[in-house]
């Protein structure tokens, strides 16, 4: 028969061995983070938001303001859009592209618009 004093010295060391098993996991957690971050860094894999899916690209509305929206590919650009320049298009949120043309437009005919 187990006395008063066993049973609470057996649910102190369950409740130790418990906290034991959620620091564990807890480090596990960290640890597998840190491995992913790691290993996306190592692999070049940017985890911005792209500019539109891979079946689109971003077209920019015309005069100063700019403003953007994606195009399923093979489809041209809306009334009140053009393409961005060969070269300067935005790919990723936050990249050199998507910044400069936040200070930029573009006309009706492509040609640069400084805002």
């Amino acid at each position: 028969m187990m006395t008063t004093k066993d049973s609470r010295s057996r649910s102190g060391a369950v409740r130790a061995a418990g906290r034991r098993g959620i620091r564990a996991s807890m480090v596990g957690a960290v640890l597998v983070g840190a491995a992913v971050v790691a290993v996306s860094t190592a692999c070049g894999v940017d985890l911005r938001d792209r500019e539109c899916t891979s079946n689109e690209y971003p077209v920019q509305a015309v005069g100063p303001e700019g403003g953007g929206q994606c195009v399923t590919k093979g489809k041209e650009p809306p009334a009140g859009t053009v393409r961005y320049p060969k070269g300067q298009v935005p790919k990723r949120v936050g990249d050199k592209w998507d910044l400069y043309w936040q200070d930029h437009g573009l006309d009706a005919n492509g040609k640069l618009i400084k805002k």
